[in-house]
Order: C-alpha cells, then structure tokens, then sequence
C-alpha cells in the first residue's frame, strides 16, 4: 500500500533553494524526488546528524508584487521549497536531506544503493520501491572523488576529500559525521569499497580534526 503524500513548504536558504532547484533540472525529477531518493537511500540516523543548512537569515528574502485591482504591493518573504513526500516527516529532517542531497552532488560520490535490498523486501510497497530506486540511480548517477595525487597533504585537499567546499571550516562534529557516512561507502570491506580512497578519506578526518573549529 502507498503512503498518502502530503504537501510541505520548507523554509530555506536561496542558496539551498537554487541549488535543489538546479539540480532537479540537471537530473530531470523534482525537489520531491530528490528528498525522497535520500530518504529511501539513508538511515535516519544518517540524515538526522547531517548537519541542519538552516532557516534563511534576515536579509535574505524573496520578492513578490502582489496586485490587488490596479495597485502592487512589494512583498518580501522567506525563500522556500514546496514538496510532496510521504506524511510524517519533520521539515528539518526534509531540510537536511535536501542538503545532503547539494554535498552529494557537489562531492561527486557514485551514490551506491546500499540499501537497496533490505527495501525491496517489503512486499507491499515493490512496486512504488522500484519507481523510486529507478529515480534514486538516475538522480544520483555521479562519479566518486578522484583520488588526490600524492595523498592528502594540505587542508584544501582534506576539504574537497570529505566533500566540503573550498574554505569551509567545519567543527569537528562536522567532520565525525562526513566521515561516519562517507566511509560507509568506501570501507575496502563493503561491495563497492576502495582502499586508496578509504585511505585518503581517513588522512583528511585526521587532518580536518586538527583544523576543526569547536564542537
């Protein structure tokens, strides 16, 4: 049986908001899919120490004209998604699959499925699981991280390792949390794993560690 869906508004970022919005473009679904793909993809516990990318800050704002008969009226709003996914959901928890979604993107990582089998054994929802892992591949049908020539030596290069973008300074919470979920994928142990990359992502956590800024 399929989940009734329910409509959410999201209050977010511009740059949150631009960036799912450009992305749904570029893999031709919508901020809908995109959400859910990581949803379906990720333990919720995954998704939830994902850092929160945050309600917009004051001067960040939309801008609407508002007609009533021949007059206008400015209305300056906060930036939002509108979303139909499954009910039940927080709408930080959407948030912070949204911006797990950008840093997946931005990182490169070929999104590996890993949970793709124990999904499919729930017979009631076979056929909505497969409309969703067929979206989850071609959203998420990236290239992982090319391994750094001459290993990780400098902050910048830890930085684009652990998928954080250039002049980031992420606290040490931060860094725990990339590394528990990216390792996840690259541990030589798992199916899909690679020991030059494992390696690489364990000198950036120990590099990133000594740069991090609190908790």
């Amino acid at each position: 049986m399929q989940k009734t869906k329910k409509a959410y508004t999201i209050s977010c970022s511009s740059s949150l908001r631009d960036g799912i919005e450009d992305l749904a473009r570029k893999k031709e679904v919508n901020a809908g899919d995109i959400a859910r793909s990581v949803i379906l993809t990720f333990a919720k516990n995954e998704i939830d120490n994902f850092p929160d990318p945050g309600e917009p800050q004051k001067h960040d704002r939309e801008e609407l004209w508002l007609k009533k008969g021949k007059e206008e009226r400015l209305w300056k709003r906060k930036p939002r998604l509108q979303l139909r996914l499954m009910e039940g959901l927080d709408n930080i928890f959407i948030r912070k699959a949204l911006g797990l979604a950008l840093a997946l993107d931005a990182r490169e990582i070929n999104l590996l499925l890993r949970e793709q089998k124990q999904i499919v054994k729930q017979k009631e929802q076979e056929q909505t699981i497969k409309e969703d892992i067929d979206r989850m591949k071609t959203t998420f049908a990236i290239l992982a991280f090319e391994p750094v020539i001459g290993g990780v030596r400098t902050v910048p290069q830890a930085l684009y390792v652990m998928g954080f973008p250039p002049g980031a300074k992420p606290n040490i919470k931060m860094v725990k949390a990339r590394f528990r979920m990216l390792a996840r994928v690259y541990h030589p142990d798992g199916d899909f794993g690679s020991h030059d990359r494992m390696m690489q992502l364990n000198d950036a956590k120990d590099m990133l560690a000594k740069h991090a800024y609190g908790l």
